[in-house]
């Protein structure tokens, strides 16, 4: 599994059911956030846009891979 990179914490990586897709929780932004990428680190996305604190620990995808629960 690639995950997209960042010179940012990144951690807890979880491919979606499916396979396709990467989540992972990153601090790239400066503020701990939700992203999505391809399962090979393609088209990264910020699901989350939180203005400060972090995000709950171990987000996860639904068993259809189409929600992330957090």
């Amino acid at each position: 599994m690639r995950v997209a990179t960042s010179t940012m914490a990144d951690h807890g990586p979880t491919i979606s059911p499916d396979g396709a897709k990467d989540r992972i929780s990153s601090g790239r932004t400066g503020i701990e956030q939700i992203w999505v990428a391809g399962s090979d680190g393609s088209n990264p996305g910020k699901l989350t846009f939180f203005e400060s604190g972090l995000c709950a620990t171990s987000p996860s995808f639904s068993p259809d891979g189409k929600s992330i629960a957090f």
